[in-house]
């Protein structure tokens, strides 16, 4: 048991802290910046819904915000069960020591589950207290809804950790490992994005938040039970939905430690081909060659392209959605921006700022230098140069962006008939942002260099410069907005004054990187 607790303790401060200097809020885990935006997403939203209604209709928002962290833990944890709970690098490491394999398996699967609480707990239970003062709510409820929230997380953990059980054993050993993967995780997320789309179309009635609340809970009947339980101060609901969520977990808890350790044994293996031989060899010069590797590292791994190119699935489905929702796009803008002679020219400004911003929220080089880890000295005793390895990984990420928002940009244009002028202003500013936002990413990697890891997710989802490389960028995009909105009117040139900053930025990142961020990468070990 003692080792139990050595290895979780271990895990949990690797995942929520960044390091181990005091007194330095830069120097926290992602994990745990991410879990202060969450309480601040749920104090913020929940209050804002109180102040939007009567007394009366306050239960309305513990209801609702219970069903909204629910599916939010069972998407995050579809995301990341795959890098926490199977293919882990340490297995090795770990075997090697006096650990057995339960307490290697029941430690990753604490981590797993506390991490998931520490985010549902973050956004939920700032709403209970609200709700609870606000309506004046008996000790009753808060020992309800506080016993009940211990089990919701249970069954959305359960089912998506045995999604990515179903993924990884499916693709573990195969030749096409990570294309198998890859693909099974997108087309499961398309799936729900399609169903839940499909579902608000065939729901004319979704009008108001108890017409949602019973459409959601016609879906998410547990979580139901347990709200309904806390906010009637009826003490068997809460009772049942805390039993059935036992027993799912438990359930799951038990194939996962049956199949764990022959999973990651399986995904260790690779594939091996019998009776090899070369047919060709491909050449490449060496800036190809480190573009190449960037790409293959980029887009084998799943969690790497869905948490970096978040952006560019939204900016894809959006414009698709515009496409076919022209006259009533136009018809809001209206109302927004005004019915005068500018619309025109507002309608594609805003476009391209959106476009941008979007585009701002791809960034694949927060992380790159950390996903060297440990092979880092290799690349460094390569006849490459640091300008080479920086271009070569700002080249996948400016790619990523360009490619997609060019072709929104022009279908787009085409539609909502935009001046040939925003075409050229709309690419220019398109690259900018992406040469920025990828040079940001390095910078921020640089300055918070995570070479040692157990598995890849926590470069990828957990650390300070994919949180910042996100984070950052996409505030600037939201400010950007605001202020067209704010001020597009009434100041000429708005548009061209962001145009010239990211123009000057991207100089001065630039400038930065090529002489101290090469002297910091060349001092990493």
């Amino acid at each position: 048991m003692n080792h139990y607790w050595l290895i979780t303790k271990v895990q949990l401060m690797n995942i929520f802290k960044q390091s181990n200097r005091k007194n330095n809020l830069l120097h926290l885990g992602s994990y745990t910046i991410g879990v202060l935006v969450m309480a601040a997403l749920g104090i913020y939203y929940s209050t804002m819904l109180f102040s939007s209604m009567e007394p009366e209709a306050y239960s309305t928002v513990p209801m609702l915000m219970a069903y909204v962290a629910t599916v939010l833990i069972f998407v995050m944890g579809t995301s990341s069960s795959r890098g926490m709970l199977f293919g882990f690098k340490d297995l090795d490491l770990l075997k090697a020591m006096p650990f057995t394999d339960k307490e290697i398996v029941f430690s990753k699967l604490a981590v797993f589950t506390l991490t998931e609480f520490a985010y549902a707990g973050a956004f939920f239970i700032p709403v209970i207290i609200i709700f609870g003062i606000k309506a004046g709510m008996g000790i009753l409820f808060y020992l309800l809804a506080l016993l009940g929230f211990i089990f919701l997380p249970f069954i959305p953990i359960a089912l998506s950790s045995l999604i990515g059980m179903g993924m990884e054993r499916l693709s573990a050993g195969k030749k096409h490992s990570d294309l198998i993967r890859n693909i099974t995780a997108v087309l499961f997320f398309l799936a729900i994005y399609a169903g839940s789309m499909y579902m608000s179309f065939q729901s004319d009635g979704l009008t108001d938040l108890g017409n949602i609340n019973s459409f959601l809970g016609s879906i998410l009947l547990p979580a139901k039970w347990y709200m309904e339980g806390a906010l009637e101060e009826n003490v068997l609901p809460v009772l049942g939905f805390a039993a059935l969520s036992a027993a799912v977990y438990a359930l799951f808890v038990y194939f996962y430690a049956k199949s764990v350790m022959k999973i990651n044994a399986l995904s260790g293996q690779g594939y091996h081909v019998k009776g090899f031989k070369v047919k060709r060899v491909k050449r490449n010069n060496v800036f190809g060659a480190l573009v190449n590797k960037e790409k293959d590292r980029f887009f084998k791994n799943f969690l790497y392209v869905f948490n970096t190119a978040f952006g560019m699935f939204l900016l894809v489905g959006g414009s698709i959605y515009l496409m076919f929702a022209h006259n009533a796009t136009v018809a809001m803008l209206s109302e927004i921006i005004g019915d005068d002679a500018s619309i025109n020219v507002m309608m594609s400004q805003l476009f391209i700022l959106a476009i941008v911003m979007l585009g701002e929220m791809t960034c694949t080089t927060s992380s790159s230098i950390s996903l060297e880890g440990k092979s880092l000295w290799i690349m460094k005793t390569l006849p490459v140069t640091t300008s080479q390895v920086f271009w070569s990984k700002m080249m996948i990420n400016i790619l990523l962006i360009v490619i997609p928002s060019s072709i929104s940009l022009i279908l787009l244009g085409i539609v909502f008939g935009f001046q040939w002028l925003y075409y050229i202003c709309g690419l220019a500013f398109i690259a900018a942002a992406a040469f920025g936002i990828s040079m940001f990413g390095l910078l921020m990697n640089l300055a918070f260099p995570k070479l040692t890891y157990e598995n890849e997710q926590e470069v990828i989802k957990q650390s300070m410069p994919a949180f910042l490389g996100v984070m950052v960028p996409m505030f600037v995009g939201i400010l950007m907005l605001m202020g067209f909105f704010l001020l597009g009117p009434d100041m000429d040139g708005l548009f061209y004054i962001y145009l010239a900053g990211f123009a000057v930025l991207d100089i001065v990142m630039y400038a930065i990187l090529m002489s101290a961020g090469k002297k910091k990468y060349n001092s990493l070990s």
